[in-house]
């Protein structure tokens, strides 16, 4: 049961990291009438029709440490849109070509933490198709922190002067539950700093600002 706590919680901080738009394909009892009317309106002008054994679109907008919510920016949105054209102009070319044809590493095996795979690049034409070309990803880069330099040393007199009572281990989480701040905010997920005596394992659980 532990191990599985923990790795709700990895996961839960490793979602909190994200800075993306998220498209899922759900069933439709799964929007509100709201959005499937603008669904319905997009298709109908368009001249599509709603394949619903794929389901229907869903976009999420994620931010860093932020309740997810649905697009509210005109540039997300343009985003998204050129995304799925790219997605659907690559499905295509795989259907017709060789995997390493398009530009992937014939390896595969993506992605990698020293980066250098090949990916396709493409370049949207003002015809509405792609100028094909490559480009190697890059190579992952570790989370930076700014380290704080402090420099009083009298409060640092005073702080070694104290009597040492145990060791204290530190770790930052965010509370599954968000709060909202203003009215006009998306809610986020306040951080909380566990301090926990490594001997009697007690926890002094300390609610931190945003």
């Amino acid at each position: 049961m532990g191990s599985q706590q923990t790795f709700g919680c990895e996961t839960f901080e490793a979602v909190m990291t994200f800075d993306c738009i998220n498209c899922d394909f759900v069933a439709a009892s799964a929007l509100d009438d709201a959005t499937k009317k603008i669904i319905r309106r997009y298709t109908t002008d368009a001249g599509l029709k709603i394949c619903r054994s794929k389901g229907w679109p869903d976009f999420t907008r994620f931010q860093p440490y932020k309740v997810q919510y649905g697009i509210t920016c005109e540039k997300d949105a343009r985003d998204i849109t050129e995304a799925l054209r790219a997605a659907i102009a690559v499905d295509e070319q795989l259907a017709m070509h060789k995997f390493e044809t398009l530009g992937f590493d014939i390896k595969g095996a993506y992605p990698t933490m020293k980066g250098g795979k090949l990916v396709p690049y493409l370049i949207p034409a003002a015809d509405g198709t792609y100028e094909w070309s490559t480009v190697k990803l890059p190579a992952f880069v570790q989370d930076r922190y700014a380290v704080v330099k402090f420099e009083n040393d009298i409060l640092t007199s005073m702080v070694k002067s104290l009597p040492a009572s145990g060791v204290l281990q530190l770790r930052i989480v965010h509370a599954p539950a968000p709060v909202e701040s203003k009215v006009d905010e998306v809610p986020y997920f306040p951080a909380i700093l566990l301090c926990i005596d490594a001997n009697s394992e007690y926890l002094f659980p300390v609610f931190l600002w945003r």
